[in-house]
């Protein structure tokens, strides 16, 4: 009986001894694992300059592409007042057109086929019509 209790405190001080070892390696793995977040966070903490520099970069793209955008719905603007005018320009063109076929006894404008050629050739070299006082018709 004395054997039994020998060995029964041999393996209760071995899993004692087995659970202190235990305790000390998962300590050390914590602990170490602690040093390597502060390690980690250091690092971030370098880096925070760069963020900064990273922050005022991306600024200044957004203000820049601010700019681009204003300029563009300016020039989408002066483009729209362009056409208005150049269509305002083209029917006083007709209208003188038509005018003109009016005026003009070889042109018989209350035929139900009368159409004023009232092309305008901008697709040509040619300049639009000029009065003899130089303006355009």
């Amino acid at each position: 009986m004395d054997t039994v209790i020998w060995i029964l405190v041999a393996v209760v001080v071995a899993l004692l001894i087995l659970g202190l070892l235990l305790a000390l390696m998962t300590k050390r793995k914590t602990d170490h694992r602690k040093e390597e977040a502060a390690e980690l966070r250091q690092d971030a903490q370098s880096r925070a300059p760069d963020l900064d520099e990273a922050d005022l970069i991306a600024r200044e793209a957004e203000v820049e592409a601010d700019r681009a955008r204003m300029d563009a719905e300016r020039a989408e603007t002066r483009a729209t007042e362009a056409e208005q005018a150049r269509a305002a320009e083209q029917a006083g063109y007709e209208d003188r057109i038509r005018e003109a076929d009016r005026v003009d006894p070889a042109v018989d404008t209350d035929t139900s086929d009368y159409q004023p050629d009232t092309r305008y050739p901008a697709d040509t070299d040619a300049a639009p019509p000029r009065r003899d006082d130089g303006s355009t018709v």
